[in-house]
């Protein structure tokens, strides 16, 4: 006999955590992060995968430590991404300085250790500005002796690399009155937007996949 699938709708969306300090982190599927504020500075650590955050304005400083790489923060926006070799920097709003060459930053066996609470001084500084990108070899690779370089990201560049952010709906065979229902509620905040359905008789149309919106 036929098999028959019944209707289903999947709402994906990265982690969102919100830090002591109002600092909201987004982590992406597969990402992992320690944080360790103490008096005077807020230090987390991304230990895997990649992860956006927005900074919460405050004179106290906000660092990324990540692969022997510090980015380093008071109130902005940017990605950070952990590969095997290299971490790569994406910033989103205001500025970031990226520090590397001091070997690990890292929080040993869960807890914030000695290297955690004071801001050392690293070997090299690059100051990095909304719209642009850095790619630094972690510790662990710094032997090949690469220039991180920092190069401006095209606008579309930008949105696709950074579309893990955005929320996505999965739909299977669910009437399209209801797709569009989720729709509207799960849209982005800030997109004022709503899609209705305009002919009656497409109510129980069936909707395979949206995409992310």
């Amino acid at each position: 006999p036929e098999r028959t699938f019944a209707p289903s709708a999947v709402v994906s969306r990265p982690e969102r955590q919100v830090l002591s300090d109002g600092s909201i982190v987004e982590l992406r599927n597969g990402a992992q992060l320690e944080v360790a504020f103490i008096d005077s500075v807020r230090r987390v650590v991304l230990t895997r995968g990649e992860a956006h955050f927005q900074v919460a304005k405050m004179a106290k400083p906000f660092v990324v430590a990540v692969g022997g790489v510090e980015v380093r923060a008071v109130g902005t926006g940017f990605s950070v991404q952990l590969g095997s070799t290299q971490v790569e920097i994406i910033v989103t709003e205001g500025r970031v300085a990226v520090e590397h060459g001091a070997g690990d930053t890292g929080i040993r066996g869960g807890k914030a250790g000695p290297r955690s609470s004071v801001l050392r001084p690293l070997s090299s500084t690059l100051l990095v500005q909304a719209g642009n990108r850095v790619v630094v070899p972690t510790a662990a690779a710094a032997a090949a002796h690469l220039s991180p370089k920092v190069v401006p990201v095209e606008t579309a560049e930008l949105v696709a690399r950074l579309a893990w952010r955005v929320p996505r709906l999965e739909f299977s065979r669910t009437p399209l009155v209801e797709a569009l229902a989720m729709m509207n509620q799960h849209a982005p905040a800030g997109k004022n937007l709503t899609v209705v359905l305009a002919d009656p008789s497409l109510d129980g149309v069936a909707c395979v996949i949206f995409d992310e919106f």
